[in-house]
């Protein structure tokens, strides 16, 4: 935001490939106190996250691609701090036969 409500572009980065089942969580995932992107997305029934690390000025380089494990539909991702080390972890909201789990999935950056 420019301070008067409207915005000025920073940068135009290339997130990763284009997939429907793709989702962008923002949340500063090495304790830099910059906004990071976690992609998330389904490969063959396999739960993948891949971190994005943002430099500070709108830009993003790749930070890791990891599969973190199995992908289940109706699921909702969220991020927070879990263990207070100041990096975000991501929580896994899922149902199984009209059970709601919840996953973790921690930071080791």
């Amino acid at each position: 935001c420019n301070g008067s409500g409207g915005f000025s572009l920073g940068s135009n980065t290339q997130v990763g490939e284009f997939r429907d089942d793709t989702d962008y969580l923002v949340a500063d995932v090495n304790g830099d106190g910059d906004s990071d992107l976690i992609e998330v997305w389904n490969d063959n029934n396999n739960f993948f996250a891949a971190t994005w690390i943002s430099n500070g000025s709108g830009g993003f380089s790749l930070g890791s691609n990891t599969q973190v494990g199995d992908f289940r539909n109706d699921t909702d991702y969220l991020v927070t701090d879990l263990n207070g080390d100041n990096k975000s972890d991501i929580v896994e909201l899922w149902n199984n036969n009209n059970n709601f789990f919840a996953t973790s999935w921690l930071n080791i950056a």
